[in-house]
């Protein structure tokens, strides 16, 4: 993983970021003919930062529609 900081003039050290992100996913999907609806969402559970009690995790929303393609039979 890649760490960057934009503030305004202090200093952060992007050494207490962690290398590992672990989540949980929970979601549902649908199926319309070939047509897909897909909503899921992760918690994190890894704190990937943890510095003077101020502590950090991802929490990701994800949304896909898709087109299935039949191959051929």
């Amino acid at each position: 993983m890649k760490a960057e900081y934009q503030g305004n003039s202090e200093e952060v050290d992007i050494d207490h970021f962690k290398s590992l992100d672990i989540s949980i996913p929970i979601g549902a999907s649908y199926e319309i003919s070939d047509f897909i609806i897909d909503a899921r969402y992760n918690f994190g559970l890894t704190k990937l930062v943890d510095v003077s009690g101020n502590s950090s995790k991802n929490s990701v929303i994800q949304v896909t529609v898709g087109y299935k393609i039949p191959l051929g039979n």
